[in-house]
């Protein structure tokens, strides 16, 4: 057969190979090796060098006890980061380090009083590939040259973790920390180690011509010896928190990670400020606004009114709550949520701007100006729009000029009375003058009055004392007469006198006197003919600048946070006074009267004028009449919820609030924070 064939004619050439070889077999080469043959002689020669280190005394021990050895303890962290992930900036610090409370022990740093603020925000320059993360961007000029705007949260939650995980990756750098540059993502996002001294004299001096920045601080601190406590909202996705501790596990290498709800965390301090111990949180932020009940700085959980000995009470509490699903919602939870924030109102307000001067649309950094500088709440909203309908814009009020930067000699924009309007506060000031010195005149010429009175009083009583002694001394006055008839005629001949020389010298002295009232009349025309001209330059000016005409949308725009269907929401979505009202209803009773007394205010837009007075009037109109009403407002709203935390975590020790790598990698890197949910009644999700 042909097969047959073949094999024999294969057979000579093997024999006559060895035979050339030497008579010997030719061996297989080996092949090479691969990443994974790798790795696995690495592992296996770790294991037996940790067989050949270890001691006989453990091995008899984990015989005996016949426990696997299991993974190494994590030391405990030297310093504790402090991280309030917002929508709008990222407040950042170190923690104290306490080797009885709260921390670790061997803290070489002190804490800040407050903390340092990061935009959460990146974009990057036209025609350019580096992207500008957090405060690069501040150090730009004019910031129309930057596109490509990217925040990381959308309505408070991290909705794109990349850029997030850019942001975060910054503020390490900036705190001096060093990152881990081997990982997947450092090779993905082109993280490098750090340069030496005279590379990043060269990139300065490159950075110099297009970017001002300042150096770093030199990398000193490892990021395995760290524990972070983030400060997210509530109600987070599971899956999000799983994903936050992998990227700072795996990419940043920290030891500790922990959670914390930040509007629970902005209530410390009023809860230590009553007796009650209670807080109404009302957190107006950047994406939303929650309000948070809690009691001793948890957060309170709706009452279901389970009770297994009495099955009436849980028909009754059934019954009582869907007859109150309308006030109190459907839901266990007692956190109320409004889906309108800072952000809302700058758009509103482009929007508005847009519509009737000129296109800002894009202008996001400039109606932020404009919106954190003029805006305010109205205490009578209906009488400010009516004076709108009376009067013409520019002589109401609350009329605004908001002159716009040109980025070459002004960076910010000047606020400015209008023209027209000064004029009128000018003639209303006069007006108010002239009256106040009428009327200090009258008071005068009315003291004088009095006192003439009093003088005639006293004379007519010393002259019917004159008379009654006149009576005697009669003989004497009529000697008398002659003499005093003589000096009188003597008296009159000298005035006639006095009255001639007068008008003889009055033709020398109208001369002099014309020429005084000649140079007064053209004092008074060159002051007016320079009032005129500084009024004509001051329009002149006006009309070369680009200026804003802010005029009622000072108090429309932040409105909406008690009428949400001016912003185009929904009619059925409550305002900021029913929010409130329904929150703390939804708590059991005994907790609504201290609740109503401790209504508190934190945020940016808690800094809105008149925001306190208004909410007050309008509570006051919805709260039952047995309860008091009292609203507090944060000193720094902005970071309240970083200073609680920072003082509620340092009194109790690290292991309480964070997740250690070592039970992260035992719970298969997953769900590791329900530790957390369980110690805080599950309140973080």
């Amino acid at each position: 057969m042909p097969t047959e064939k073949t094999t024999k004619k294969a057979a000579p050439t093997t024999t006559t190979s060895a035979a050339a070889s030497g008579g010997k077999k030719r061996r297989r080469s080996s092949p090479k090796p691969t990443a994974t043959t790798k790795k696995a002689t690495t592992a296996r020669t770790r294991k037996t060098k940790n067989n050949a280190t270890a001691t006989p005394e453990s091995k008899t021990a984990t015989k005996s006890s016949g426990i696997s050895p299991a993974v190494p303890v994590s030391p405990p962290p030297s310093r504790i980061l402090l991280v309030d992930n917002g929508g709008d900036s990222i407040k950042y610090g170190w923690m104290c380090s306490d080797s009885n409370g709260g921390g670790a022990a061997g803290a070489t740093t002190g804490p800040s009083s407050y903390p340092h603020s990061l935009p959460n925000i990146s974009a990057r320059l036209m025609h350019q590939f580096t992207t500008l993360v957090g405060d690069e961007l501040n150090k730009v000029q004019n910031p129309n040259s930057l596109v490509a705007r990217t925040r990381s949260t959308e309505r408070g939650m991290i909705c794109n973790l990349e850029n997030q995980t850019h942001v975060w990756k910054r503020m390490l750098d900036l705190l001096g920390i060093l990152v881990p540059t081997h990982t997947v993502t450092a090779k993905c996002l082109g993280w490098k180690v750090a340069a030496t001294a005279a590379a990043k004299k060269k990139k300065t001096r490159k950075k110099a011509a297009t970017l001002a920045v300042l150096p770093l601080p030199e990398p000193t601190i490892p990021s395995h010896t760290l524990a972070v406590v983030l400060l997210l909202p509530p109600h987070c996705p599971r899956i999000l928190l799983d994903q936050i501790t992998a990227v700072w596990m795996e990419d940043f290498g920290v030891s500790h990670v922990g959670f914390g709800i930040s509007s629970v965390c902005a209530s410390y301090d009023q809860s230590l400020r009553t007796p009650w111990k209670t807080s109404c949180t009302v957190d107006l932020g950047w994406s939303s606004t929650l309000i948070v009940p809690t009691f001793q700085n948890q957060l309170i959980i709706q009452n279901t009114g389970t009770n297994r000995d009495d099955k009436k009470s849980e028909t009754e509490t059934t019954t009582i709550a869907t007859s109150n699903s309308n006030n109190a919602g459907s839901t266990s939870t007692t956190i109320r949520r409004m889906p309108i924030g800072g952000r809302h109102m700058i758009n509103m307000l482009k929007y508005y701007m847009s519509y009737r001067q000129y296109n800002l649309m894009d202008q996001e950094v400039l109606m932020r100006d404009v919106f954190e500088r003029l805006s305010f709440l109205s205490m009578d909203t209906e009488a400010d729009l009516k004076l709108a309908r009376r009067k013409v814009s520019g002589r109401r009020i609350y009329d605004r000029d908001f002159v716009l930067p040109d980025y070459m000699t002004t960076t910010r924009g000047e606020i400015r009375i209008p023209f027209a309007l000064q004029k009128d506060l000018e003639k209303e000031e006069q007006q108010k003058r002239k009256s106040e010195e009428l009327q200090q005149e009258d008071d005068d010429d009315d003291d004088d009055d009095e006192e003439e009175d009093e003088d005639f009083e006293g004379d007519d009583d010393e002259e019917d004392d004159e008379n009654d002694g006149d009576e005697d001394f009669q003989e004497d006055d009529d000697n008398t007469n002659g003499i005093s008839a003589t000096k009188k005629t003597n008296k009159k001949k000298g005035n006639d006198k006095q009255k001639a020389d007068v008008d003889n010298n009055k033709g020398s002295g109208d001369y002099d006197d014309d020429d005084e009232d000649e140079s007064m009349e053209e004092k008074r025309k060159r002051l007016l003919r320079e009032r005129a001209e500084e009024d004509r330059r001051k329009r002149e000016q006006q009309q070369e600048e680009q200026a804003l005409r802010v005029s009622v949308e000072r108090f429309v725009v932040p409105e909406v946070l008690f009428r949400p269907i001016d912003a185009g929401l929904q009619s059925d979505l409550m305002g900021l006074s029913q929010a409130i009202v329904q929150s703390v209803e939804a708590c059991p009773e005994p907790y609504r009267p201290a609740l109503y007394r401790t209504v508190y205010l934190v945020g940016g837009v808690a800094r809105l004028p008149n925001l306190l007075e208004r909410l007050k009037r309008e509570l006051r109109s919805l709260v039952p009449s047995e309860y008091e009403l009292e609203i507090f407002a944060a000193d720094s709203p902005i970071d309240r919820a970083w200073l609680g935390a920072k003082a509620s975590f340092e009194k109790e020790p690290y292991t309480k609030y964070t997740v250690s790598r070592q039970e992260w990698e035992e719970a298969s890197k997953r769900k590791a924070y329900t530790k957390l949910l369980i110690k805080n009644g599950g309140c973080y999700a």
